[in-house]
């Protein structure tokens, strides 16, 4: 490119840097990790960051490489495509991200069903609201429909009169 070599460019050779010392934490974490699973002592949060951490870097180092490569990162004759989409597959399988995060915030104590024990009784459409970040507008949102459905059902289940 412009008659230089690509890793001739500075910003190519810093961000190589930047994912290469990434990668480099995260292979440190997995290794103690691998550790404590041979001494029995691996639980599930420790495992779901290492699963979480590790599919992302995937992902983002394959991003940035496929980046590097322009449109022809996008062939697949190239290395990179395959390997960006194996990075994309990664973050799916053995569940997603996503899934990963919930067990995480689960393990810091930010449980969802444990915040909806905490709501005030006979208020069900509080709890939802505050699981959603507590939006003014969903909290509206959600006692209306709480009502609508609330009268909806006394009016079926009340006797009819003869």
């Amino acid at each position: 490119m412009f008659g230089k070599p690509l890793d001739a460019f500075q910003n190519t050779r810093f961000k190589l840097a930047e994912l290469r010392a990434q990668i480099d934490a995260v292979q440190c974490f997995v290794d103690q990790l691998v550790q404590e699973r041979v001494h029995g002592r691996l639980d599930a949060d420790l495992a779901a960051e290492a699963k979480l951490v590790a599919s992302e870097l995937e992902f983002r180092t394959a991003d940035e490489c496929l980046q590097l490569f322009g449109g022809a990162g996008y062939m697949e004759e190239y290395r990179i495509a395959r390997c960006f989409t194996d990075a994309r597959v990664s973050r799916i399988f053995a569940r997603t991200s996503e899934i990963m995060k919930e067990i995480i915030s689960r393990s810091v104590g930010l449980d969802d069903r444990k915040m909806r024990a905490r709501r005030p009784p006979g208020r069900p459409d509080v709890g939802r609201a505050w699981a959603r970040a507590g939006s003014a507008a969903a909290a509206r949102r959600d006692r209306h429909r709480h009502r609508h459905y609330s009268s909806h059902r006394r009016r079926r289940c009340r006797p009819r009169p003869r």
